[in-house]
């Protein structure tokens, strides 16, 4: 299974709800295990975005600056 970078699920997910989004209820309420599906897969995903630790932004932030030769 290819790995996708969590930017790029995001601005797909939201393109599909937008599509989605009218026919949605319906189909929540005949198939409620669908649903069910969907609700745990977000949650995984949310799970899998962790945040940045303080040190790790500043080794980052030195690496960005130019070096003086």
């Amino acid at each position: 299974m290819t790995a996708y970078p969590v930017e790029f699920q995001r601005r797909c997910q939201q393109k599909w709800e937008g599509r989605a989004a009218p026919s949605l209820y319906e189909s929540s309420r005949r198939m409620p295990w669908l649903l069910a599906i969907g609700q745990m897969l977000r949650a995984e995903l949310d799970g899998l975005e962790q945040p940045v630790s303080e040190h790790l932004a500043a080794l980052l932030k030195e690496l960005d600056r130019p070096t003086a030769a």
